[in-house]
């Protein structure tokens, strides 16, 4: 085995175990770890439709986006239609979420 295969199997090896730790540290983050509670402000909040091409259905989806001012930091949140439809912008309240997972906004 030459010295330039070793190398390149050992910078194979770091990027796929750098990829795996940040799946499972996104997973854990998301999934497993504790919910968070913050007063937050609805800043923005918009909508994006794009056309999905699949193997057996095909059509535009939605993707709905709220932007929260929370704490010095903006997050940004993937909601479904009823959550977007119910919030206003510029309305104050306790956002719960997880992660990069929204929760709730009362």
């Amino acid at each position: 085995m030459d010295w330039i295969d070793v190398i390149l199997m050992v910078i194979s090896f770091a990027f796929l175990l750098t990829v795996t730790i940040g799946l499972l540290h996104r997973a854990f983050r998301d999934y497993v770890g504790k919910e968070k509670a913050a007063e937050a402000k609805l800043i923005d909040k918009y909508s994006t439709r794009s056309f999905r091409q699949g193997k057996y259905q095909s059509g535009y989806v939605t993707t709905n986006i709220l932007v929260f001012y929370v704490k010095g930091r903006t997050h940004k949140f993937e909601v479904d239609f009823l959550a977007y439809d119910f919030l206003e912008k510029g309305q104050l309240g306790i956002l719960k979420y997880k992660g990069s997972r929204y929760i709730d906004f009362n």
